[in-house]
């Protein structure tokens, strides 16, 4: 940060997002240093990396009560588990939620408080050790397995009616990457789901959300069936 606008007194930022390499080295160091000024720092994980997956997850993992997964309650990994959050809050959400401040539409008052009494209240009660298996799964779900690796034609195969539904501003699940799987696959639809909250209008917080999902069902299950 040395001898750049970020460290300028007239500078300031709601949130200081970090990617880079090597997540357990520059990031890590930035990051601690930006703290220390008094920034909201988030590392984005699937924007940095390092030479290998554990010195990674090392970085993503520096609560010492961790202590290697073997932690007497989940609880203990509150650290951890509020550095999971501010992750989240950033991939989990896009920057169009920010610059409308769409939180003081549920009644948070700023964007600590939303930061604080949402994001950190969610994942405080679960436990660190599936939220990493999660993770685990989401990254290994791979339906070609079962056609050697031929995407198209596990996709392909499908017989049911499919509606293919995105939420936009998903940096999880990115709508055209949707709509490319959905070509894949016959008789199907594809639809994107309008709304600030992107990875989580699934939770129907956004004006229109509801709606817009309960919409989708509807006009799936309408459908005549061969």
């Amino acid at each position: 940060m040395r001898a750049t606008r970020l460290n300028a007194p007239d500078f300031s930022t709601a949130v200081l997002q970090l990617t880079g390499v090597a997540t357990n080295v520059c990031v890590e160091t930035t990051a601690r240093e930006a703290f220390v000024r008094d920034y909201y720092t988030v590392v984005v994980a699937d924007g940095s990396a390092a030479y290998s997956q554990q010195e990674h997850e090392n970085a993503l993992k520096s609560d010492p009560a961790w202590n290697n997964g073997f932690y007497a309650d989940q609880a203990d990994v509150h650290v951890g588990l509020r550095r999971h959050a501010e992750l989240w809050s950033v991939m989990g959400l896009c920057p169009e939620f920010y610059t409308a401040q769409a939180w003081r539409g549920l009644g948070f008052s700023s964007l600590d408080d939303f930061l604080h009494r949402f994001w950190e209240a969610y994942f405080a009660p679960m436990d660190p050790n599936n939220l990493i298996w999660m993770g685990w799964k989401w990254r290994h779900g791979d339906v070609s397995r079962h056609t050697g690796g031929d995407l198209a034609a596990a996709l392909g195969r499908i017989t049911a009616k499919t509606l293919v539904a995105a939420f936009s501003r998903d940096m999880f699940f990115p709508p055209p990457d949707c709509e490319a799987e959905q070509r894949l696959i016959p008789n199907s639809e594809f639809r994107v789901v309008d709304s600030l909250w992107a990875h989580f209008a699934m939770f129907c917080l956004g004006p229109s959300d509801q709606e817009q999902i309960d919409a989708c069902i509807r006009d799936l299950l309408k459908e005549a069936v061969d």
